[in-house]
């Protein structure tokens, strides 16, 4: 007796259970978060997913500015966790950003950062040396890159500065070039020190020098599924992990 007759119906049943499994693969909402908060959204996403017992967003990360240009271009983001207040305006300007969903969850503070046992005074060497090197993410679309600019403005000595320094794509990239002792400072966030022992504060900036880095979330119109993640981001635990890592927040 043939058996095409059986295998036939059971190739189809294999197909439809197939395609019936991948129809009920979740879709999740992805959140472009900036690379300077690689190390703490993890810990948020776990934690806002123990609280409301359902999956958080899908996090990818870059420069905050170019996460601007992803959402710009068409990029299917939901919400952004920048570290940028400029570039969240513009984006809540052109209606990429919902006005009402912007709030600022956290405050950095941008530093000079060495490795550990370094000359003390890295500026006034800097300026005389014309050996060393500095690195900072590109002050275009690099929020960190853009306060070191400032402040080495305001202490007027961008002008010596910048032809020895190197650019990079996003702070974390700057972490880096540092660590490998392929320059020797780097501009970074405070938070960033706090994960690697052997990298020092060598020097920290005012607020009269450049703007208080921020930490700030807003989703884009019609985005429903992220709300609950950034309500969250802006409640008490989410406030004890971001300060567990070095960020301020102010109290709830």
């Amino acid at each position: 007796m043939s058996r095409a007759p059986l295998i036939q119906p059971l190739l189809l049943l294999l197909a439809g259970f197939t395609i019936g499994s991948s129809c009920l693969q979740e879709t999740r909402p992805i959140v472009g978060a900036a690379a300077s908060l690689r190390a703490v959204m993890p810990e948020l996403a776990a934690a806002f997913e123990a609280e409301h017992d359902v999956r958080a967003p899908e996090l990818t990360y870059g420069a905050s500015g170019t996460l601007a240009k992803q959402i710009q271009a068409g990029a299917p983001l939901s919400a952004l966790v920048l570290a940028s207040a400029t570039d969240m305006d513009a984006l809540t300007h052109e209606g990429l950003i919902e006005r009402g969903s912007k709030t600022v969850i956290a405050t950095n503070r941008l530093v000079l950062a060495g490795r550990v046992g370094d000359a003390p005074e890295p500026l006034q060497f800097l300026t005389k040396n014309p050996s060393s090197r500095i690195a900072m993410g590109d002050p275009r679309f690099v929020p960190a890159g853009a306060h070191a600019r400032e402040a080495l403005q305001a202490r007027g000595v961008w002008d010596r500065v910048a032809p020895r320094t190197i650019f990079t794509r996003d702070v974390t990239a700057a972490m880096a070039l540092l660590r490998r002792g392929e320059v020797d400072w780097a501009f970074i966030y405070d938070t960033d020190v706090r994960l690697h022992e052997e990298l020092e504060v060598v020097e920290r900036f005012e607020d009269t020098e450049t703007r208080r880095p921020t930490v700030i979330t807003g989703s884009a119109p019609g985005s429903q599924e992220v709300r609950a993640f950034l309500t969250f981001l802006s409640g008490s635990r989410a406030a004890e992990i971001l300060r567990a890592h070095g960020f301020q927040v102010d109290p709830q």
